[in-house]
């Protein structure tokens, strides 16, 4: 489901009363927090490797970043919704590409390839996006 159904869903008639550069603006902030939150689940599913590279936060961030969209994948793979393949169909690309994501051989895929990754994994975990945004919508609220 796209965002902006999600956020016309959360903020019902609000959401239709903001110009289009004011929406695109409400979409773009919910995305990086959003992807914020990931990170911290991926931060916290991780943290025993952390310990063991011993480093900074930074450092920590940085391996989060190079390797978000290939976690994403895996989280994908996990619900055996879909294989490899499946995945480089929807996103209309060689299964080559999404093994060199995968495999980390990628670490700087096209934006192309991440937009489209990020859609399937927002159709493929659509509970837990909702569940984020909700959540998201209610601190903004406080």
């Amino acid at each position: 489901m796209p965002v902006r159904e999600l956020l016309s869903y959360f903020l019902r008639d609000d959401f239709q009363k903001l110009s289009k550069a004011e929406s695109v603006l409400l979409e773009a902030n919910i995305f990086v927090r959003i992807s914020d939150e990931f990170c911290n689940a991926f931060r916290s599913q991780y943290k025993n490797y952390f310990k063991l590279l011993k480093g900074e936060c930074k450092e920590e961030d940085d391996v989060i970043e190079i390797n978000f969209l290939r976690l994403l994948v895996n989280d994908i793979l996990s619900t055996n919704e879909y294989t490899l393949e499946g995945i480089a169909n929807f996103v209309r690309m060689p299964v080559d590409v999404i093994l060199e994501l995968v495999s980390g051989i990628n670490a700087n895929p096209s934006l192309m390839l991440a937009a489209r990754i990020i859609k399937l994994h927002g159709d493929v975990r659509r509970d837990l996006y909702n569940e984020l945004i909700k959540k998201i919508m209610e601190e903004s609220a406080a």
